[in-house]
């Protein structure tokens, strides 16, 4: 478990749910929290309750991404560099795929994708420089296990794990720390939203509050496991996959109603 006592923390996608969470933890442990999201008030929310010193607001469009490398060069200049990334930025939209255009998948893998590697491209640089490193990055069982109606929010998340996975082997040995955080169904507006739009209420052994979920996350930093499974029942399901296909393909079906 790394140490994040007085270490430069950029949380993306800090304005609510999971983001504003996790840049809670951060900052009980001793870092310095630079709060990222397109909407500015709800972030002078989440800094003003945050504890400790040297925390920031920074209202940015991720998507921009001109705008996200400018934000981020702010903070390494601000604090001296930037020690901890947090991408907890997405959307969700379910849709199934006759009712899908172009314009849905670019949206969503821009945001849930494009926007963590341009921010990696970043900061890696940096970190790799010094040595020393943490990267983690909140992704979802629906990019291991997809299922009906989340065409591209599952792609998004299957490639956002395969980014990390790359970036973690990469660094492997060089002091730079990067995981994939698999949180279950948390009740967050996004995992709210995804109900009230169709998709039944995941069992309670998935279900995980958001604070479990940012301790999981901080804890998990540093570790020698890339992924950070903070509901661990959720991972059997892309094993029953090879071995029993028939069952696997009738159980996801059901559980999408």
């Amino acid at each position: 478990m790394a140490d994040v006592r007085d270490l430069a923390a950029v949380v993306l996608g800090a304005s609510s749910g999971l983001g504003a969470a996790i840049a809670s933890e951060l900052a009980r442990r001793g870092a310095r929290v630079s709060a990222v999201a397109r909407r500015a008030a709800l972030l002078e929310g989440v800094v003003a309750t945050l504890p400790g010193d040297g925390h920031r607001a920074v209202a940015c469009d991720l998507t921009d991404a001109p705008a996200a490398r400018a934000m981020l060069a702010e903070a390494e200049a601000v604090h001296g560099s930037v020690d901890v990334l947090i991408h907890s930025a997405g959307i969700e939209e379910r849709r199934a795929t006759l009712d899908a255009d172009l314009d849905h998948y670019r949206r969503i893998l821009e945001t849930n994708l494009l926007t963590a590697v341009t921010a990696t491209l970043a900061v890696l640089p940096g970190m790799h420089a010094r040595g020393r490193g943490y990267l983690a990055y909140l992704s979802s069982d629906q990019g291991r296990a997809p299922t009906p109606m989340t065409g591209a929010y599952g792609a998004s998340k299957a490639a956002l794990s395969a980014f990390v996975d790359t970036v973690a082997h990469e660094c492997h040995g060089s002091g730079v720390h990067a995981h994939t955080v698999y949180p279950g169904w948390v009740d967050t507006p996004l995992g709210r939203s995804a109900v009230e739009d169709g998709m039944p209420l995941p069992p309670r052994a998935v279900r995980r509050r958001p604070e479990r979920v940012a301790r999981a996350t901080v804890d998990g930093l540093g570790g020698r496991r890339i992924d950070i499974n903070v509901a661990p029942l959720a991972a059997l399901a892309p094993v029953m996959r090879p071995f029993a296909p028939r069952f696997y393909a009738r159980q996801i079906r059901r559980a999408s109603g």
